[in-house]
């Protein structure tokens, strides 16, 4: 969606190099909520020593196209 609205494209090799495990438990304790507050997102942003530009760019990359995620669709599309 990003490259057909005119932004940057680049390729993305599958895998990751920056771990040999998964936890579900980890994951779950770092992803924000689909109803966490600015506050809350500004603080779990710091902890990742990102700043507020940053929470804002990740956050808007999620504003194009349709959304997916069970969480949001019903309150996005009314569904």
């Amino acid at each position: 969606m990003l490259l057909q609205t005119g932004g940057p494209y680049w390729e993305v090799k599958l895998g990751r190099l920056d771990s040999l495990t998964a936890s579900q438990e980890d994951s779950d304790n770092i992803m924000p909520s689909p109803t966490s507050n600015a506050t809350t997102l500004i603080t779990l942003f710091q902890r990742f020593n990102l700043t507020v530009k940053d929470l804002v760019a990740l956050s808007r990359s999620h504003s194009i196209g349709k959304a997916r995620c069970l969480s949001i669709m019903t309150r996005l599309y009314n569904q």
